[in-house]
């Protein structure tokens, strides 16, 4: 079924439209016809606009959510998972890594992006933002999926130089009935030239005229505590120099100008108060990888400052092969978590922030208008979760089971997903691509590019 005349009922429905702000609906029914969300309210009030309309979902054991939207990833990098683990950034960068990329065809980035998809989907995710090369073929996977995708072409020295591709940008932004979207890419300020920054961003403001919808400016910034060191030797081999009072990664790409509202910065693990008010006054978007930073040993993310200091916030998951999971439930359960063991603070990070941070966040972040919300007039991106699991009772009341989506909600309680209108899982299987042809190409195709190596 995929039919784009639909309606979801479940036991709850929750939307979290500002930071701390829970909406909840019981006996939740939503009404979708082509893209959008036409009707919600409760089954009793919405009914009679039901007729015609295919209804799925469980009015005793479904919670309604908004599509979970990934603010960093590099999607085909599932093609990598646990092929080098337990090691510092550089270092399984430069030795594994790199030099693994060097043999990936477009083919590959295909399936590995198009496994990365399936995962995503299964696990709630609507929409990611991918940093990866080939970008065109992530695009053809997101789209073939079903799923919300920003790509692009990265820029890293000496690998990918800046190259300039208005086609690229015309065939694929605001494609496929807004599907996907382009944002450019620069890598790192440890990877990029300050030129080739400064021209990047020119760009940007050259296609945000042309287009309705933004392009994004996609980097890492301030990922690991020896960043700025790692800047400063690359400036000098490069041949340019960084004035003595900058003293970090944020300082430094603010003084380059390209800070501004349309800025995604992945990472932002250590950063000052001053870089804080540069992150608030620009405008710029924050994504948390904390699962990533963790695992990498680069730290832990200023996160409850962000939020205390209105800094726009969302979460990512970086990619497979240095978080393993693309799950952003595991990622709002630790977040929810860990900063209160770190402050010794109970009331931190309560479940509804952490929802709203892997939802309407995401979407502000990404400047994606009418998604992140189950709200009439968005677009139809909708997750309904089972509560049908031994794990998950009792279920007191709406606040139990919405503990319950964070605190023990995973991707195997995932039941049903609809994207722009479409349902793309259903009963946990895609509906656009059999799991086993994907599974069965990615296979081949990893295997392969494991021999290559």
């Amino acid at each position: 079924m995929t039919t784009s005349e639909l309606a979801l009922r479940g036991k709850y429905a929750y939307s979290f439209p500002e930071l701390g702000k829970v909406e909840v609906t019981k006996d939740p029914l939503i009404i979708i016809e082509n893209s959008e969300i036409v009707a919600m309210g409760s089954y009793k009030e919405t009914k009679s606009e039901l007729a015609g309309h295919d209804l799925i979902g469980n009015k005793e054991t479904d919670v309604l959510i908004p599509g979970l939207i990934n603010t960093h990833t590099h999607a085909a990098m599932t093609l990598f998972r646990g092929i080098a683990d337990d090691l510092p950034l550089m270092e399984w960068l430069e030795k594994y890594i790199w030099p693994m990329e060097s043999h990936l065809t477009p083919e590959d980035v295909f399936y590995g992006a198009r496994l990365a998809a399936l995962e995503m989907l299964r696990s709630g995710t609507t929409t990611a933002n991918s940093m990866y090369w080939h970008p065109e073929k992530e695009a053809q996977a997101f789209v073939e999926l079903g799923m919300r995708g920003v790509v692009g072409y990265p820029v890293l020295h000496p690998i990918a130089e800046y190259k300039r591709d208005d086609a690229f940008v015309a065939k694929w932004h605001q494609s496929h009935n807004g599907l996907i979207r382009v944002a450019l890419q620069p890598h790192a300020p440890y990877t990029v030239t300050n030129e080739a920054y400064q021209t990047l961003y020119d760009l940007l403001l050259e296609y945000n005229e042309k287009y309705e919808t933004p392009v994004l400016f996609h980097t890492h910034v301030a990922e690991t505590k020896q960043e700025m060191e790692a800047i400063k030797k690359f400036a000098k081999e490069m041949g340019f120099s960084i004035p003595e009072e900058i003293n970090t990664p944020t300082q430094y790409l603010d003084s380059l100008g390209v800070l501004d509202q349309y800025t995604v910065a992945a990472h932002c693990v250590h950063t000052n108060e001053k870089d804080i008010e540069i992150l608030k006054s620009k405008k710029v978007g924050i994504s948390i990888n904390l699962v990533s930073n963790l695992k990498l040993a680069s730290g832990i993310p200023p996160l409850p400052r962000y939020l205390s200091n209105a800094v726009k916030t969302s979460l990512g998951t970086d990619g497979a092969s240095s978080n393993n999971r693309l799950d952003l439930f595991e990622t709002t359960r630790l977040i929810a978590l860990l900063y209160k063991g770190l402050h010794y603070s109970p009331t931190l990070l309560p479940i509804s922030e952490a929802m709203y941070l892997a939802t309407a966040g995401g979407a502000e972040v990404m400047h994606m208008e009418k998604i992140g919300q189950l709200k009439q007039g968005y677009k139809a991106d909708v997750v309904s979760l089972s509560l049908d699991t031994v794990e998950m009772q009792p279920i007191y009341h709406e606040r139990s089971a919405l503990s319950h989506l964070v605190y023990i909600g995973e991707r195997n309680h995932v039941k049903n997903v609809v994207v722009n209108g479409t349902l793309v899982i259903e009963n946990k299987q895609p509906t656009k691509v059999a799991m086993n042809d994907i599974t069965r190409s990615f296979i081949k195709a990893s295997t392969s590019l494991y021999e290559r190596i």
